[in-house]
């Protein structure tokens, strides 16, 4: 199971590099995967690469508002076993996002961390007690990081999202 979740993860994490994603819509994209999976676990692990085609497909046009079929074309070689014409995609993003029952408004723990960094949380005390150094961007990409990886052994619908962000705070926090 855990093997599959991370394989899972590291797809996305290889879409994201490909595709240039935000930490937003991969987050996104993983919270809508874990929804849909949840639901029939037995069932829907099988599929379960199709379905994360589906999520992030999904992520990136209701983040970025992106309604053109050309990003579609980059998932055509993503996939790490087989090669998804542009129709099964599209199949992909439909059978998602009826799962989802059209509902991808969600907040995930990048929200929350967004949300702290807006209201000077997040980095008011963090970066005054590091070395000179580290930086808001090298504090926040550890904060991603660590989110990730804890990603690999549990799933968005274990705990409620901002327990994900304080989590991956307080352990970007101690690590520097």
């Amino acid at each position: 199971k855990n093997q599959k979740r991370k394989n899972i993860i590291d797809f996305i994490q290889k879409a994201k590099r490909k595709l240039n994603l935000s930490y937003k819509i991969v987050h996104l994209a993983i919270y809508l995967h874990d929804t849909i999976i949840s639901s029939n676990y037995e069932k829907y692990i099988k599929i379960s690469e199709k379905i994360c085609i589906g999520c992030l497909i999904l992520a990136i046009k209701f983040l970025e508002k992106q309604t053109e079929i050309a990003p579609l074309k980059n998932f055509e070689f993503l996939s790490s076993n087989s090669f998804y014409p542009l129709d099964e995609l599209k199949k992909f993003e439909i059978y998602s996002i009826k799962k989802l029952k059209y509902n991808l408004s969600v907040v995930t723990p990048v929200d929350y961390l967004e949300y702290f960094e807006s209201k000077g949380i997040l980095f008011i005390n963090d970066i005054s007690t590091m070395n000179n150094y580290i930086n808001i961007k090298t504090f926040r990409c550890k904060i991603y990081e660590i989110l990730i990886k804890s990603l690999y052994h549990v799933s968005y619908t274990d705990f409620p999202p901002i327990d994900f962000a304080v989590y991956a705070l307080c352990q970007a926090r101690a690590f520097f």
